[in-house]
């Protein structure tokens, strides 16, 4: 197996794996494979994108990655361990995924359709390890649902897929919430999940704010994102949509501070 030097990694977070810990595969990863106290917030290209079917988010909008979405704040977290073979990259693959709920611990070696795992080579290791790029995507090939429908929904979207066929990231290279400065990572593993469209276009704010009330009966993972820093451009119309409505629920002490912080200005330049 092809060897190089060690390539640094970090996880692009764009939701729950941040903040909810109640799953315990998710908290055992956290601390054994993550270094959490050298987390990041940088800008990504981000939005409420999908709306969950099933589970504890069900009738929830969830994030996606979105190339046509304005950039918003998210965290980038480095991985303990460096990377330097193809066995050692789809270790921190396979562990993410677990994390994310596209696999399970003991369950079959593809992702569920639902959602992949991408990665982003930096220039800088894109030079000295073409062959782990070229492997990960024969890996990619063998990992990714052939049932899945991501793409086909990005083409409905008519936006290009976040996570091309062979597995690389195609959003750009994430830079400090702020600045301009590149994260200082070889390589970057991000989930991407499947969007759902409303007539071949993303929810509003509105349709948002709807689903929450009508559906999932609270904003449960829209104010572990807010309150734990995970910002997008629509979080204000997405909360002023809510204030409209006026469920009993978001009046509760639970949700006093996330309005608030909703409407701040965010804290990195409009991509």
């Amino acid at each position: 197996m092809t060897s190089t030097r060690g390539l640094r990694v970090g996880i692009l977070m764009i939701g729950s794996p941040l903040w909810d810990l109640k799953k315990l595969d998710r908290a055992r990863w956290q601390y054994e494979r993550l270094d959490m106290a050298a987390k990041q917030p940088v800008d990504a290209p981000i939005r409420y994108g999908r709306c969950s079917s099933g589970g504890e988010w069900q009738g929830q909008y969830t994030m996606t990655l979105s190339r046509g979405a304005e950039a918003g704040v998210a965290y980038a977290v480095p991985c303990k361990k460096a990377v330097s073979t193809l066995a050692d990259l789809e270790a921190e693959v396979h562990a993410l995924a677990i994390a994310e709920g596209l696999v399970d611990s003991y369950g079959a070696p593809r992702w569920k359709t639902f959602g992949t795992v991408g990665v982003g080579f930096g220039d800088a290791a894109a030079d000295v390890a073409p062959r782990l790029k070229e492997q990960w995507g024969q890996s990619f090939g063998f990992r990714y649902n052939l049932a899945t429908t991501f793409w086909e929904t990005y083409k409905q979207l008519d936006e290009t897929a976040p996570v091309s066929h062979d597995g690389l990231l195609t959003i750009g290279w994430p830079t400090r919430g702020g600045s301009a400065e590149p994260i200082a990572f070889d390589l970057l593993l991000a989930t991407a999940t499947e969007p759902t469209p409303i007539d071949r276009r993303y929810a509003s704010a509105n349709e948002i704010a709807e689903s929450l009330v009508n559906r999932a009966g609270s904003a449960d993972y829209f104010r572990g994102n807010v309150l734990n820093g995970i910002r997008t451009h629509d979080d204000a119309a997405i909360w002023s949509a809510l204030e409209a409505i006026r469920p009993a629920w978001l009046r509760t002490d639970r949700y006093e501070q996330v309005g608030e912080r909703a409407g701040r200005a965010l804290s990195i330049k409009s991509g």
